[in-house]
């Protein structure tokens, strides 16, 4: 399992977000995707907004999304899902 955080370098929540995983410890290693860099990969999974934490299991299929800027507390209840 991974944590795939979909954002832009012209985002400020993005930043925000970018923020809030930095201070945080996830029990799953977060892959960072710029989606102007791999419009593919955000084409892949349907990101049509930016933030977006999506968990995805080994094999890369989506397990639950999580759209926009959020607190520590909603990202953990989020992953302890």
């Amino acid at each position: 399992m991974k944590i795939i955080k979909f954002g832009a370098g012209w985002c400020k929540p993005c930043k925000r977000l970018q923020t809030v995983l930095d201070n945080m410890e996830t029990p799953y290693p977060v892959e960072l995707v710029d989606i102007e860099d791999q419009p593919e990969k955000a084409g892949e999974y349907g990101i049509r907004m930016v933030p977006t934490l999506m968990l995805v299991d080994n094999d890369g299929v989506e397990q639950r999304r999580l759209l926009g800027l959020k607190s520590q507390a909603e990202i953990q209840e989020w992953i302890d899902e």
